[in-house]
C-alpha cells in the first residue's frame, strides 16, 4: 500500500477533497493511505502555539521547528521503508508530471509537509526534508492546496463543492475561499438555515451582503429583517448585484459594513463618497432665531408627528435596539 501522510494547520481542508473520486476509491481498496496530520496536536503549549520568529533573526513569522519534528517523528515509522519527506515551498523545484512518476516508482511512504507564514523553520528542513517542491510561479496562502495537486478533476469542472456541518475560525471552508471551491450546509428549514447564516456572518462577513434564493416573500422578508448584513440581494448574483450591475443599488467602488462591521457606512461607496470637497456656507439666521419657538403647524390639532415623520419615542427605541444589537455577545 502507498503511504502519503500531510502534515498541515488545516486538515479538514486536504482530508474532504482527497477522500473523493479515483483517490477514494483506491483508499476504499486499499491501494493507498492518505492520512493529514494536525501539526498543533504536536505542541507543548498550552495555546498550541505553532508559529515564531525565524530562528536567527528576520521578518515574519516561520512553522516552529519543535512540533514539526515530534509529528515527523511519529510518522515515519508508519509506513514501508524510510519515509520520503517533502516540503512544499516556493522555492522548490517546479513540480512536473516527470516528478509523479518518478515519487511514485521510486518511494513507498511521503510525508507532505505544508508550509504557511513565511515558511518553516530552516532548522526542520536541514534535518528531515529530502526535497522542496513548488507547483510554480504564483502565490498560495499554504502548502494544503500544492499536497491537493495530484487530485483528479474532471474535464468541464468549474466548480468544486465541499458539505460542510460547522462554521468557525478553524474551519477555512466557512470563510472567504476566493478560488472556485464553495462550501454548502443543508439544513432542516428555513428557520435552521436563517440561524446557520448568521452565525456564518458573525464568523466573516458581518455587515456586508448576503444572497437569497426564493419566491417566498415572507422569508425574504424574515432574511432582510434578521441578518446583519448592509445589503440583502434576491435571486441574483452576489458580486455584481452588490455593486448594482444587476440590481437597482448605486454603483460602487467599494461596499460599506456600517457599524455592525466596524466601519463608518453601510452604503455604497461612489466616486461621489471618494472625493474631497470644501464647501462655503453663508449664516442664514442668527442664534437668537434658534430661540424662538417654531410655529405651530396648520391645522395642528394634536401633538401626534405627521405621516413621514418619526416621533421622538420612536427615534430612542430604534437607538436603543441598535445598542442593544451591537452589544449583543459582548
Amino acid at each position: 500500500m502507498y503511504c502519503i501522510d500531510i502534515i498541515t494547520l488545516f486538515p479538514d481542508t486536504v482530508g474532504d477533497v482527497l477522500s473523493e473520486s479515483i483517490l477514494g476509491r483506491a483508499q476504499e481498496r486499499d491501494f493507498l493511505r492518505i492520512a493529514t496530520h494536525q501539526l498543533r496536536d504536536y505542541t507543548v503549549n498550552k495555546q498550541k502555539q505553532v508559529d515564531d520568529y525565524p530562528y536567527g533573526g528576520g521578518r515574519g513569522a516561520v512553522l516552529q521547528a519543535d512540533p514539526l519534528f515530534r509529528c515527523w517523528d511519529h510518522l515515519r515509522g508508519q509506513g514501508p521503508g524510510r519515509p520520503h519527506t517533502i516540503y512544499l515551498s516556493p522555492c522548490g523545484k517546479t513540480f512536473t508530471q516527470a516528478d509523479a512518476k518518478r515519487l511514485a516508482w521510486e518511494h513507498g511512504h511521503l510525508i507532505l509537509v505544508c508550509g504557511h507564514y513565511e515558511g518553516i523553520d530552516q532548522r526542520f528542513i536541514d534535518e528531515c526534508v529530502d526535497e522542496e517542491i513548488s507547483l510554480g510561479d504564483f502565490v498560495l496562502t499554504g502548502g494544503e492546496i500544492a499536497a491537493m495537486a495530484g487530485v483528479s478533476v474532471p474535464e468541464g469542472t468549474r466548480v468544486l463543492l465541499s458539505r460542510q456541518t460547522t462554521v468557525g475560525r478553524d474551519n477555512p471552508y466557512a470563510r472567504e475561499k476566493l478560488c472556485p471551491v464553495l462550501a454548502f450546509y443543508v439544513e432542516a428549514g428555513w428557520e435552521d438555515a436563517c440561524a446557520r447564516c448568521i452565525q456564518i456572518l458573525r464568523n466573516e462577513g458581518a455587515g456586508h451582503t448576503m444572497t437569497i434564493h426564493s419566491q417566498d416573500e415572507s422569508v425574504i422578508r424574515e432574511f432582510a429583517l434578521r441578518k446583519p448584513v448592509s445589503r440583502l440581494l434576491v435571486n441574483t448574483a452576489g458580486a455584481l448585484g452588490g455593486v448594482g450591475a444587476t440590481t437597482g443599488l448605486p454603483p460602487a467602488l467599494t461596499l460599506g459594513c456600517g457599524a455592525v462591521g466596524g466601519s463608518a457606512s453601510s452604503d455604497n461607496i461612489g466616486p461621489m463618497n471618494l472625493l474631497n470637497i470644501r464647501r462655503v456656507a453663508w449664516g442664514l439666521r442668527e442664534l437668537g432665531d434658534l430661540r424662538e419657538p417654531a410655529p405651530a403647524p396648520r391645522n395642528a390639532g394634536s401633538c401626534a408627528p405627521r405621516p413621514g415623520q418619526v416621533s421622538r419615542e420612536e427615534i430612542e427605541a430604534i437607538a436603543r435596539a441598535v445598542v442593544a444589537r451591537l452589544t449583543e455577545g459582548r
